[in-house]
Formats: C-alpha cells, sequence, structure tokens
C-alpha cells in the first residue's frame, strides 16, 4: 500500500491558536503572507507599536534606575533628594502653591482676544484664536505646546478643539486652533508619535446634552449614537505636523 505524504506538516500550535488545516483551507494560509501596502503608507500597527515601544522603554528604563538607587518607597526625606523639591502640605488657599525654592508665571490668561485681561505670553492679542478651558497639554519635538480644551461650549459656544502655540522665538504666544471637535465633545490625551508624523487624541462623549429622539451629534458614524473615539491625525504629504 502506498503511503501519502501530507501536504503540509501539522504543528502543534499555529497563529491564533486555530488548526493548521483550518489556515489551509478556509483562508489559503492568509496569516503567513506579506500584507500588500500600495500605498507605501506607514501601517497604523508599526506607527502603534514605536510608540509603545518607545514608552515601554522609557517606563523600564525608570524602573531600573530607582532599583539601581535602592529606592523602594519616596519617603518626604528621599523625595528631596530624589526629585529636587521637599513636597508641600495640602492647601484651601485661593493662590497657586509651590514647594519651596520655585515660582510660576501665568503664560496663557485664556478667553476672547478682545477681552482686555487675556494674555497670550505678550503675543499681540489680533493675531490670536480664541481659547478656553485648557485641559491637556503635550508637547512636539521642536518645543511647542498644543492644548487640548474642555469646556468651550459653555464659556465660548464654540466647540472644543486643539491649539498649538510656539514656545519662543518671535511666534512665542501665538494660539492658533489646529482642530475643532465635533458637537458636545471634548478632546483629551493629545500626543505625537516619536517622529512627529502622527497625532492621536481622545474625542470624549460627543453630543453631550442631546438625547437618542434629539441628538446634538451622530458623529463618527453619521448614524445612531454618537461614540467616544479616538482620532489619528496625519498631514497628507506625510510631512511633519507642527516642528
Amino acid at each position: 500500500m502506498i503511503g501519502l505524504e501530507p501536504e503540509f506538516h501539522i504543528e502543534d500550535s499555529h497563529i491564533g491558536g486555530r488548526s493548521p488545516a483550518t489556515c489551509r483551507w478556509k483562508c489559503g494560509d492568509a496569516c503567513a503572507q506579506p500584507i500588500l501596502n500600495p500605498s507605501q503608507n506607514t501601517y497604523m500597527r508599526d506607527v502603534v507599536e514605536e510608540a509603545l515601544t518607545r514608552r515601554s522603554f522609557l517606563a523600564a528604563s525608570m524602573a531600573g534606575l530607582f532599583v539601581m538607587s535602592g529606592v523602594a518607597n519616596i519617603s518626604k526625606a528621599q523625595a528631596a533628594g530624589t526629585l529636587g523639591f521637599k513636597p508641600i502640605g495640602l492647601s484651601s488657599e485661593d493662590r497657586i502653591l509651590l514647594a519651596d525654592g520655585y515660582t510660576h508665571n501665568v503664560v496663557i490668561r485664556c478667553g476672547e482676544p478682545s477681552d482686555p485681561s487675556t494674555f497670550f505670553a505678550g503675543f499681540p492679542k489680533d493675531k490670536v484664536s480664541a481659547v478656553s478651558c485648557p485641559d491637556n497639554i503635550t508637547f512636539d519635538r521642536a518645543g511647542n505646546m498644543w492644548i487640548a480644551t474642555d469646556g468651550m461650549g459653555e464659556s465660548l459656544k464654540k466647540n472644543d478643539g486643539v491649539f498649538a502655540v510656539p514656545t519662543r522665538g518671535p511666534e512665542r504666544g501665538q494660539v492658533m486652533q489646529f482642530m475643532s471637535s465635533t458637537v458636545g465633545s471634548e478632546v483629551c490625551g493629545p500626543t505625537f508619535t516619536p517622529d512627529n508624523r502622527n497625532f492621536f487624541a481622545g474625542i470624549q462623549h460627543p453630543g453631550e446634552g442631546g438625547t437618542v429622539e434629539k441628538p446634538l451629534s451622530l458623529w463618527p458614524d453619521g448614524s445612531g449614537v454618537p461614540r467616544p473615539s479616538v482620532i489619528a491625525v496625519r498631514k497628507n504629504d506625510g510631512g511633519l505636523i507642527g516642528g
């Protein structure tokens, strides 16, 4: 009797824990084939993996630093040496209190530029975007500050958004709106990939204040109920975002 050679070797495990037979006959081993990318754009998977790898490395480095330094728990005395300041106590005063040896300045006093009380790091107020309710802040690799807002719908009667602000040079303090969000939402968690070619932000509670019968927003699907989402922004030509 002539034995038949199996068409492929039956391995103990396969991608996703599926049977090799299932992969061969159901999808032609698609998981093992290279994925075509005619556009030559960076895969979303690669962008996220790069960001996560970088953050994991930094986190591991900091953990290693504390272990090598013999720092298990940071007491008040240790904090003074490790972080460079002695902690202050809780306060109920209506002012900013800082650790000894530190001071602060107001960089931006938000509101309508036409309001005499607003301030934009000394930049001419007739050349800035109105902004209020700064919530989250991040910086691009050139040092520009990016502000995500939460509450402009109440304060300025406009949608929340993302604003970019140079922090040095002749444009220091020039608040420029980069993105306007959807009705009833806030923008949170702005962050860049290390190459500054991708920008991520969370869009929280779109359509807040509406009802199922009378929604204020249908984003992102254009129908049904609004759904909080994360967006990825990329320049059309693949260039740097900001600086």
